[in-house]
């Protein structure tokens, strides 16, 4: 019964996550001006003095969530672009490469450990938006989320070539398997 509850509000906390590292990218690259907008209409802005800070937004989503950057500097270049794109996924996998770190070091207990837990599994994050559009054809989270590889098209704004991208897939599926593998084994 707790589970209906801790999935939602995980999920939840897992795109807020997602769009507050493209909001946070976007920030510190120059734009001042940029809200988060997140499914059935919810708008967080990131000032204070032109708009309430949470307010319904007025016109309908086509995803899950998204960041909306409304003033782009004149500077912002293709590699800027990229790199806003990549550090939603970004941000998500570094945590939980950290929390996987942590938990296979430490061994934590109580608190400690669910939030270990937690945080190792927003690997599903990167992961999803780079295997299922790319091999399923399908959005990042199967019926809702972006349906395209954003991780991926990110990678190539920043001119990183495909010999690199198949290796960080391929560290991205060996972080899955081993987070997997310490959920099963540390029961």
């Amino acid at each position: 019964m707790k589970w209906i509850v801790i999935v939602p509000l995980f999920l939840l906390s897992s795109i807020l996550l997602h769009e507050s590292g493209h909001a946070l990218t976007a920030y510190l690259l120059g734009v001042e001006n940029l809200a988060i907008r997140i499914w059935p209409g919810i708008t967080l802005f990131s000032t204070f003095a032109d708009y309430e800070y949470l307010m319904l937004a007025k016109s309908p989503m086509s995803g899950v969530a998204s960041t909306e950057l409304f003033f782009l500097p004149d500077t912002f270049s293709r590699m800027d672009s990229g790199l806003c794109m990549l550090m939603g996924s970004g941000i998500t996998f570094v945590i939980s490469l950290i929390c996987l770190i942590w938990y296979s070091a430490y061994r934590p207990s109580g608190i400690q450990k669910a939030c270990c837990i937690a945080g190792m599994l927003l690997v599903y994050d990167a992961f999803t938006y780079v295997i299922f559009p790319t091999v399923f054809g399908v959005r990042h989270l199967i019926v809702i989320g972006g349906d395209k590889p954003e991780p991926l098209i990110a990678l190539e704004y920043l001119g990183v070539g495909t010999t690199a991208v198949s290796v960080i897939i391929c560290c991205l599926i060996a972080q899955v398997v081993v987070t997997g593998w310490l959920l099963y084994t540390r029961r």
